[in-house]
């Protein structure tokens, strides 16, 4: 794409799917993408994508902590460490800033957007390691700054720390995104996140998607 540059990874869709709809973009709709960079990079032998997203932040913070308030039960079932993450839900409607991530996507292959659900971390929560079952892909759209805190591990680690040993391949990822970021990533590669640090909220959207095949 002509529009597009990247850091670290990225992806596209031309049609996406919300709630068993399949939405076909038109070329206006394609005319108005919001994202201004992106990537595919390989690690560990498999694809990462990485986008770059205008965002109102100030507006996007509003809505995450309004959300919290409104819903303030927390998934036992998560991966948090303290902290808030939502139940997970699949009404995309309820995100104010969907269009962009769909429209982010607009190249990817024919795929359901399945669940997502709120992250929220304040001074000393974190994130367990954990994968996202039941998916083909899981993403992450940044509404603060992550503070380079999440790390993916590599899968093969227990087979080919040789590799690590003898020709310094990486056994783990360390990931910096900033707000507007969005991070798609396979739903089995497992990954963390570090103990926050900051008087500040760190905020997140997680999701996760599956192909149509």
């Amino acid at each position: 794409c002509p529009h597009c540059r990247c850091w670290w990874t990225c992806e596209n869709i031309r049609r996406t799917t919300w709630r068993g709809f399949i939405l076909r973009m038109d070329i206006q709709d394609m005319a108005a993408l919001c994202f201004k960079e992106s990537k595919e990079e390989q690690y560990f032998g498999s694809s990462f994508w990485y986008f770059e997203t205008p965002i109102q932040q100030k507006e996007c913070i509003k809505w995450a902590l309004k959300y919290e308030k409104d819903n303030a039960q927390v998934d036992p079932a998560k991966s948090n460490m303290g902290g808030y993450q939502s139940f997970s839900s699949d009404d995309f409607a309820e995100l104010p800033f969907f269009e962009t991530i769909k429209n982010t996507l607009y190249e990817f292959p024919s795929f359901m957007f399945d669940n997502w659900w709120l992250n929220i971390n304040r001074k000393g929560d974190y994130n367990k390691v954990h994968t996202h079952p039941r998916s083909h892909i899981s993403g992450v759209y940044y509404i603060t700054d992550n503070y380079g805190a999440l790390t993916f591990i590599n899968p093969l680690q227990h087979n080919r720390l040789w590799e690590n040993r003898i020709f310094g391949k990486p056994m783990e990822l360390k990931v910096s995104a900033k707000p507007g970021d969005l991070i798609l990533f396979p739903s089995d590669i497992p990954h963390f996140v570090d103990q926050h640090n900051t008087r500040n909220p760190r905020i997140s959207i997680s999701f996760n998607l599956y192909f149509e095949y």
